[in-house]
């Protein structure tokens, strides 16, 4: 049995606030004749301002022509701030509530609690206005606890009618700690199996075929891993980075961009793949915290 929902709380209309019309209320839409907008919200981790503006000279700034192109075609928002580290940022995307509220103040680990299922989120926001019929679905990084909250289904319990991807942050659940990003535990509607390739990739194509497969408007929270530690090698195909035989804790930063232009090739793929739905597709992107410290004290060192 699913847990009643609380009333909408002003700030939680502050998080949902782009997907209803300006002007208009949820329950006004019937009398509005054009459909909702789609809202695809992505999720970077570990990838801060300081690297996406940073210098085209900088050993931080990497190839990012999909992210380019949103910026081009959009809005900046500089006076945005998250937090330092990933699971309060994400609880208060899906909240719209500061971490002293949620009780998420840091990384959700064994120990630490996750999303409270009685905190009101964006699905089961967009669910109080059944009139507008949203699909709502969740890919990727979720990192807002699991034993305490249903276990593999977790996002689920928290509102997401269809979630895939992994419960745990970028490292991987098992022993060899280079291995997360090509094989790690999946969990898709609290089935859980162990999968292989890469994982953006995978996700990536997950998103696709959930948005392909319905009419209705729809709200997608794809949250990509990279470029958040351990820091790898991409497939070839993702990257144009001359990488050096040196491991990636020798030489942080190459590895570190060709991560970055993995993401944004999946990115740009995701876009493209939208197809006739992307002029009515509001799109959002957003890191959850800074760039990793070991990365950006490298970049400090070449500079220097």
């Amino acid at each position: 049995m699913r847990r009643p929902l609380r009333p909408l709380r002003i700030e939680t209309l502050a998080a949902i606030a782009f997907a209803l019309p300006v002007g208009g209320s949820a329950r006004a839409a019937p009398e509005d004749p054009s459909p909702p907008p789609n809202v695809l919200l992505v999720i970077a981790d570990d990838f801060g301002v300081d690297a996406f503006d940073a210098p085209a000279a900088s050993p931080l700034r990497a190839r990012t022509p999909g992210l380019d192109r949103l910026r081009a075609e959009g809005v900046t928002f500089t006076r945005t701030w998250a937090n330092p580290v990933c699971s309060p940022t994400r609880a208060t995307i899906l909240t719209g509530r500061y971490a002293f509220r949620t009780g998420v103040g840091n990384a959700v680990k064994p120990g630490r609690p996750g999303l409270p299922l009685e905190e009101l989120t964006i699905p089961e926001a967009l669910d109080l206005a059944p009139e507008r019929r949203y699909r709502h679905a969740a890919f990727g990084k979720w990192h807002l606890g699991a034993a305490e909250l249903g276990a593999a289904a977790a996002p689920n319990r928290a509102g997401f009618r269809h979630f895939s991807g992994s419960l745990a942050g970028a490292y991987p659940d098992h022993d060899d700690e280079t291995n997360g990003y090509f094989e790690w535990s999946h969990v898709a509607d609290a089935e859980t199996t162990t999968r292989q390739g890469y994982r953006a990739t995978a996700m990536v194509d997950d998103a696709l075929a959930w948005i392909r497969s319905g009419r209705r408007p729809w709200f997608a929270q794809v949250a990509f891993s990279l470029p958040h530690p351990p820091l790898h090698a991409p497939p070839d195909a993702l990257h144009s980075v001359a990488l050096p035989e040196a491991p990636p804790d020798e030489a942080p930063l190459p590895f570190f961009r060709a991560m970055v232009e993995a993401m944004d090739r999946e990115l740009l793929r995701l876009l493209v793949g939208l197809g006739r739905s992307r002029p009515r597709t509001v799109v959002v992107f957003v890191g959850d915290n800074g760039t990793d410290g070991v990365v950006v004290e490298a970049a400090g060192e070449t500079s220097g």
